[in-house]
């Protein structure tokens, strides 16, 4: 039982890493078409004439329309980038395969319904089964949910089947070009019961939706507080994409168009420039609108109390680490450097923090902001809010910020003073150990030479902090974070890593662990891997 649930964490831990890899083509393409639509709009042009040169609008209406990449093609995407993600080896033939299989799921329901008699132009039809135009074939829009079904049913074939054997006459079908073959196989197959089964699921989903939808501006403050819950156990990014990309973020019609997921929705209506409904403006209250208040003021306040309350021979030290961390959450949106310098130390403080984020979510559909995008950073605000005219109110934000600034400010300040919390700076400056000198690490002599990864990060001794190479058993990376599977997450040395860079050490389980090292945590796993016998 232990190992089920074991295995199923870090199932849940891997999937909602590969969410990574679109969701940051699809942050870039959104400020593509942010820009590109804002500057090209008749709104800012008549503002500023010289927008209208001939030469200006082919930029920006390309600009505009190379956003739109991610934005039609998403569930294809992500169909490719979760077996891409969840594969160790062997990771190309995983992502064309999943290519392979959402075609081959697609083209047997278009099979189905058109051997069925049914009427893929009828009103009645369209809106029973959800078809849809889906790579040029008639199907039944799943949208996201199915593009991870179908990752997810990839995956599991790629793993089981990409050294499969073949008789003589066949071998040529065998090992790694087998995975295709069976992926569009099984996917025909489970195509064909998705006519059977979607309309219904659909239907729950949709329901869910209209539930939340019925709670006002308390669905996006409970959704800004779960994500925050969620973080520290990396399975944010699976409630954020069902808001995202599912009818549970909201649904409607957007110049013309039935549209489903708050982000899907935003980047619709940015598409045909039209006049925002309210089912957009209702839908972008889960987006980063509702972050800023908290990243672009609550954080960096919180920042500025740590500082101010760390004993003064320490403060030159944590400087830089505190300035890093700002610059990451109020440029990148990236919040967990800051986050994690506190929430080990005080649990609660960090469930306040969950409270306070929500709040700003609360906040901000209160007073109708309307920016949307994903990441709630000072860049979302100037190309969604600022570039977008005086409609999206943003305006409102550096208020907002404000005030989240003074209120984090003020309580960290008081609670790191009232119950002595351990913040950077506050405890007593540590004395070197043998393993902390400049000599080579204990597993040095055997690795290569010592490596500095990013300017500072040492790979060696990192690996070393973790237990060695044969203390690993899978390594992958997030957006901040290592994340690892030990043969015994005892003998990863917390204390450490953290003298070592990282940001803190989180232990799931007896084998599931993350390291946190902000955001040059690709070049440390990069560094990490060329020594270790995995991908």
């Amino acid at each position: 039982m232990q190992k089920t649930k074991a295995a199923l964490w870090e199932f849940l831990q891997g999937l909602g890493k590969t969410f990574m890899l679109p969701v940051a083509l699809l942050a870039f393409c959104g400020i593509m078409l942010g820009i590109g639509s804002s500057l090209s709009s008749e709104a800012v042009t008549d503002g500023l004439p010289f927008l209208k040169a001939e030469g200006f609008h082919l930029v920006f209406t390309w600009m505009a329309n190379t956003g739109l990449v991610a934005f039609t093609f998403l569930p294809v995407l992500f169909a490719m980038a979760i077996p891409l993600g969840l594969a160790r080896e062997d990771k190309g033939v995983a992502a064309f395969s999943g290519f392979v299989g959402f075609a081959a799921m697609n083209l047997a329901v278009n099979f189905y319904l058109t051997a069925r008699g049914v009427d893929l132009e009828d009103e009645k039809a369209i809106e029973h089964y959800g078809i849809a135009d889906v790579l040029g074939v008639q199907s039944i829009d799943t949208g996201l949910l199915g593009a991870v079904a179908v990752g997810i049913v990839v995956s599991l074939l790629h793993q089981r089947f990409r050294t499969q054997r073949m008789p003589d006459a066949l071998a040529f079908f065998g090992g790694l070009r087998f995975v295709p073959i069976i992926s569009a196989l099984v996917l025909s197959v489970l195509g064909l019961l998705i006519p059977l089964v979607w309309p219904a699921f659909n239907g729950w989903i949709t329901a869910v939706g209209r539930g939340i939808g019925h709670t006002g501006v308390f669905g996006p403050f409970f959704f800004g507080m779960g994500e925050v819950l969620l973080r520290p156990i990396g399975l944010h990014h699976i409630l954020v994409a069902m808001f995202r990309f599912t009818d549970v973020g909201g649904s409607g019609a957007v110049c013309g168009d039935d549209v489903s997921g708050a982000l899907n929705m935003f980047y619709a209506h940015l598409d045909c420039a039209g006049a925002p409904n309210a089912a957009v403006t209702d839908a972008t209250h889960f987006l980063s609108q509702g972050k800023m208040a908290a990243y672009l003021g609550g954080l960096p306040g919180a920042a500025l109390a740590m500082y101010h309350c760390a004993n003064r021979r320490m403060r030159p030290e944590i400087k830089a680490l505190l300035v890093s961390g700002v610059v990451a959450c109020v440029v990148g949106g990236i919040t967990e450097p800051l986050e994690f310098l506190f929430l080990f130390v005080a649990p609660w403080l960090y469930a306040v923090h969950a409270v306070l984020v929500g709040l700003g979510f609360l906040t901000a559909a209160v007073l109708g902001v309307f920016i949307g995008n994903t990441d709630g950073n000072v860049i979302d605000w100037l190309v969604f809010g600022v570039l977008q005219g005086s409609s999206t109110k943003w305006y409102l934000v550096p208020v907002i910020a404000a005030v989240w600034f003074a209120v984090y400010y003020f309580l960290f300040r008081w609670a790191i003073r009232r119950f002595d919390l351990r913040t950077p700076g506050r405890d007593q400056e540590p004395k070197q150990d043998a393993g902390d000198e400049e000599g080579p690490a204990p597993d040095a002599e055997k690795a290569p030479a010592r490596e500095l990864v990013a300017g500072k990060y040492d790979a060696v001794a990192i690996l070393d902090a973790i237990g060695g190479a044969a203390n690993i058993r899978s390594l992958d990376n997030c957006i901040t974070r290592l994340r690892m599977t030990v043969e015994d997450a005892e003998r990863v040395d917390g204390a450490r890593l953290k003298k070592l860079g990282a940001v803190g050490v989180i232990k799931l389980d007896g084998h599931t662990v993350q390291v946190v090292i902000g955001p040059q945590v690709q070049s440390v796993k990069d560094a990490i891997a060329t020594m270790i016998p995995v991908g």
